[in-house]
């Protein structure tokens, strides 16, 4: 059976094909390079969240005299357990005594002083909240440990009167009751160096 097959029709047809694939390829290309403008475009944007001063920080949530309490992880080095608590004749009320933290000497704060809340004595199941800002460690007392989440800062509600205690150690409080610790504000605070309490 002779081969009727129309060889030119099938060369236009694979011509015609292929000046399809370039063109599409062209215009891929082209489409790419627009997607890729578009997305630098948008990186070198400034952020709206930074401008508005939104976005949200990762805290660190802790009980504090039965009130829940935050303070960003940013600032957080470790939870320990109470241990060894050694007591500092001569200190302030809220200075509890020190700890030994792998050769380390901490200062152990009890916040609660600062915030008016009832004092209550230590447990063994307290833990010790290590904070941290440059050259300055700090440990501060807390019940229990309720675990981290993030938070939007436009969450944080400011707090409504200055002369409440603690007000300039909080950063404001949250729908659900947390009271947001500032922990540069409290590591920059000179009450808490060890060696002016002593």
């Amino acid at each position: 059976m002779p081969d009727r097959t129309d060889w030119g029709q099938v060369r236009q047809k694979l011509e015609a094909g292929q000046a399809a694939l370039e063109a599409g390829g062209r215009m891929g290309r082209d489409r790419e390079e627009e997607i890729l403008s578009e997305r630098a475009r948008e990186l070198a944007r400034p952020q709206r969240e930074e401008a508005t001063g939104g976005g949200s920080i990762d805290i660190l949530s802790f009980v504090i005299c039965g009130e829940t309490y935050a303070v960003e992880t940013a600032f957080v080095v470790e939870v320990l357990p109470l241990r060894e608590l050694t007591p500092l004749p001569g200190a302030p009320e809220f200075i509890l005594g020190i700890v030994y933290v792998r050769g380390r000497v901490l200062c152990l704060n009890d916040l609660s002083r600062f915030f008016g809340l009832p004092q209550k004595g230590l447990s063994e199941r307290d833990k010790v909240v290590v904070l941290r800002k440059g050259e300055m460690e700090i440990g501060v007392l807390a019940e229990a440990i309720v675990g981290t989440r993030a938070l939007a800062r436009q969450d944080i509600r400011a707090l409504p009167a200055e002369g409440q205690a603690g007000h300039g150690l909080l950063k404001g409080v949250t729908p659900d009751g947390t009271s947001v610790m500032d922990g540069a504000v409290i590591l920059d605070d000179p009450r808490l160096v060890v060696a002016q309490a002593e």
